[in-house]
Protein backbone atom coordinates (compact mmCIF):
# COMPACT_ATOMS: atom_id res chain seq x y z
CA UNK A 1 0.00 0.00 0.00
CA UNK A 2 1.38 3.39 -1.02
CA UNK A 3 1.32 6.14 1.64
CA UNK A 4 1.07 9.73 0.50
CA UNK A 5 4.22 11.75 1.38
CA UNK A 6 2.17 14.47 3.11
CA UNK A 7 0.47 11.90 5.30
CA UNK A 8 3.80 10.35 6.20
CA UNK A 9 5.31 13.76 6.97
CA UNK A 10 2.30 14.70 9.12
CA UNK A 11 2.51 11.43 11.04
CA UNK A 12 6.22 11.82 11.79
CA UNK A 13 5.71 15.44 12.89
CA UNK A 14 2.82 14.37 15.10
CA UNK A 15 4.84 11.59 16.77
CA UNK A 16 7.76 13.96 17.36
CA UNK A 17 5.41 16.54 18.87
CA UNK A 18 3.79 14.02 21.22
CA UNK A 19 7.23 12.77 22.24
CA UNK A 20 8.40 16.31 23.01
CA UNK A 21 5.22 17.08 24.95
CA UNK A 22 5.63 13.95 27.07
CA UNK A 23 9.25 14.83 27.80
CA UNK A 24 8.35 18.41 28.74
CA UNK A 25 5.51 17.28 31.01
CA UNK A 26 7.86 14.80 32.66
CA UNK A 27 10.43 17.55 33.33
CA UNK A 28 7.75 19.85 34.76
CA UNK A 29 6.40 17.13 37.06
CA UNK A 30 9.93 16.28 38.21
CA UNK A 31 10.56 19.94 39.06
CA UNK A 32 7.25 20.20 40.95
CA UNK A 33 8.01 17.03 42.93
CA UNK A 34 11.44 18.43 43.83
CA UNK A 35 9.88 21.69 45.05
CA UNK A 36 7.32 19.79 47.13
CA UNK A 37 10.05 17.56 48.56
CA UNK A 38 12.14 20.55 49.66
CA UNK A 39 9.07 22.29 51.10
CA UNK A 40 8.24 19.16 53.08
CA UNK A 41 11.74 18.73 54.46
CA UNK A 42 11.97 22.42 55.35
CA UNK A 43 8.71 22.50 57.33
CA UNK A 44 6.56 19.33 57.30
CA UNK A 45 3.75 20.82 59.41
CA UNK A 46 3.29 23.84 57.17
CA UNK A 47 3.42 21.59 54.09
CA UNK A 48 0.74 19.26 55.52
CA UNK A 49 -1.42 22.23 56.48
CA UNK A 50 -1.16 23.61 52.95
CA UNK A 51 -2.41 20.27 51.62
CA UNK A 52 -5.31 20.00 54.06
CA UNK A 53 -6.53 23.60 54.30
CA UNK A 54 -9.33 24.69 52.02
CA UNK A 55 -8.48 27.44 49.59
CA UNK A 56 -10.45 30.58 50.35
CA UNK A 57 -11.93 32.76 47.66
CA UNK A 58 -11.81 35.91 49.83
CA UNK A 59 -15.27 36.88 48.61
CA UNK A 60 -18.21 37.44 50.89
CA UNK A 61 -21.11 35.47 49.47
CA UNK A 62 -23.55 36.29 52.27
CA UNK A 63 -25.64 39.45 51.89
CA UNK A 64 -24.58 42.33 54.13
CA UNK A 65 -28.05 42.57 55.68
CA UNK A 66 -27.86 38.96 56.82
CA UNK A 67 -24.39 39.50 58.32
CA UNK A 68 -25.51 42.59 60.21
CA UNK A 69 -28.59 40.75 61.50
CA UNK A 70 -26.45 37.82 62.69
CA UNK A 71 -24.01 40.15 64.46
CA UNK A 72 -26.87 42.07 66.08
CA UNK A 73 -28.55 38.90 67.34
CA UNK A 74 -25.30 37.34 68.50
CA UNK A 75 -23.78 40.32 70.29
CA UNK A 76 -26.83 42.26 71.39
CA UNK A 77 -27.79 42.28 75.05
CA UNK A 78 -31.48 43.00 74.39
CA UNK A 79 -32.89 40.36 72.09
Amino acid sequence: MLVHPRTQLRDTARTQLTSLLKAENSRIKTRERAKKRTAFTANPYKFARSLLDKKRSRKLETPLKEVKNYLHVTHSIYV
